[in-house]
């Protein structure tokens, strides 16, 4: 009787490790738009109608190494279409790219102030047909880049350090030490 209690629970756990080790699908969540990088619309040469779609809309995986970071923009002809991309000073990389069946193609993306170095920079490309589009992106890391991150001296006083850390980026670390 015991052996078979054994044997029972023995093979209870085996299958349970078993279960318990397969892997489920995994679901991503669409990441939104990043503003710090690309805020702002899209712009468009007049003449051709348009309107920009939510991210959680395109379905289509984005490209190798690539990350959204627009809204996505459909466009009912040709055009030449623009998008501020900020994200570029920062060693941000980006193309705009056209969704071709149930792949997106890399557009010719030049990356320039428009229509100055007193204006915006902007991601701009020339849209072939009507479609859809998004601006895509990966990062690099610039020569000589540091974190954004700073010492705080330990003389300075807590109250002191709140308003420092409001001021520090995303991701960085406030303390004393």
């Amino acid at each position: 009787m015991k052996s078979w209690l054994k044997l029972s629970v023995t093979i209870a756990l085996v299958l349970t490790m078993i279960v318990v080790t397969i892997p489920g699908k995994a679901y991503a969540k669409p990441i939104p738009p990043r503003p710090d990088i690309a805020p702002g619309s899209w712009t468009w040469t007049s003449g051709v109608s348009g309107s920009e779609i939510q991210p959680d809309t395109l379905t289509t995986p984005a490209p190798t190494w690539r990350l959204l970071i627009t809204n996505g923009l459909v466009l009912s002809g040709p055009a030449y279409l623009c998008h501020e991309f900020t994200g570029n000073q920062n060693g941000w990389m980006g193309d705009i790219y056209m969704l071709a069946g149930d792949a997106w193609t890399k557009l010719a993306t030049t990356v320039d102030w428009v229509p100055t170095t007193e204006g915006h920079l902007m991601a701009c490309a020339q849209a072939p047909s009507a479609g859809t589009y998004a601006l895509f992106a990966y990062w690099t890391k610039p020569d000589g880049w540091q974190p954004a991150c700073f010492v705080v001296p330990a003389s300075i006083e807590a109250t002191d350090l709140i308003q420092i850390c409001d001021l520090a980026s995303v991701g960085c670390f406030c303390g004393t030490f």
